[in-house]
């Protein structure tokens, strides 16, 4: 990729090969393109493809992609990316935890607002039963604490959400602790979120209780792969009875 204190000397040069035409929309569309959204590409199997996406990646006014590679290598073919290399920075990282690891490393790192997770495989969405509910979270680093915010298409409010506030908060956590920041904020926005009939008289008996004080979780000082559930231990929780609420189809 060219320095950033090259391309306009580039783009100048190359003004004299375009119609008055190409220049008009080339100057229309440079001032959408965007450094805010960072496409992520992992584990790429062929180099047409690879190429096919660096073309995409720069038609849609994107500067930067990133090629998580684990069995394949994101080497495009440079025929077939037809120039579109030269104004896409193309980052390869591993597609493991030496993710977190480059994180710890360099806790300046740009990326750090740019962490975004799909939860599901589109590719899947022919075989599953239903779309995912929640379906893409993020991180961002702010001073020394890293949060999370999770996106969710669907979630009933009796046995969902509880599950998905408690497993996503724990992973904040977790994720934080392996990366040497401090645990900061969990943010969760529900597009639909609802309460099932045979739900409303157990929701109704719970908002009568008076919330207790918050039980303290503990994280054993291991590496986040070698985590099992017999090292993420809770102290001081005194849970009201327990109250029942069916499964809904």
């Amino acid at each position: 990729m060219i320095p950033k204190n090259r391309l306009q000397e580039t783009f100048d040069y190359l003004k004299q090969f375009l119609t008055d035409e190409r220049l008009s929309k080339i100057e229309h569309f440079s001032q959408e393109s965007s450094d805010f959204v960072l496409p992520v590409m992992e584990d790429v199997y062929q180099f047409r493809n690879a190429a096919a996406i660096v073309r995409s990646v720069e038609a849609c006014g994107f500067h930067h992609v990133v090629a998580l590679e684990e069995e394949n290598v994101f080497n495009p073919n440079l025929k077939v990316t037809k120039g579109a290399e030269t104004w896409v920075k193309v980052e390869k990282m591993p597609n493991n935890l030496d993710s977190l690891k480059e994180i710890k490393k360099n806790p300046n790192h740009p990326n750090l607002r740019r962490l975004i997770v799909l939860a599901w495989n589109p590719a899947n969405a022919s075989i599953s039963k239903l779309p995912p509910c929640h379906y893409t979270f993020a991180f961002n680093v702010m001073g020394n604490k890293l949060n999370c915010h999770l996106t969710q298409r669907s979630g009933d409010v009796a046995l969902g959400i509880p599950f998905n506030l408690a497993c996503y908060s724990l992973l904040t956590m977790m994720i934080a602790k392996e990366t040497g920041f401090e645990a900061g904020e969990f943010a969760h926005t529900i597009i639909d979120c609802h309460v099932y009939e045979n739900h409303v008289e157990g929701l109704k008996e719970q908002l009568k209780r008076t919330p207790r004080e918050l039980p303290k979780l503990n994280i054993a000082d291991k590496a986040f792969d070698e985590l099992g559930f017999d090292d993420i231990t809770v102290e001081g929780y005194e849970p009201d009875p327990v109250i029942k609420f069916e499964v809904a189809v």
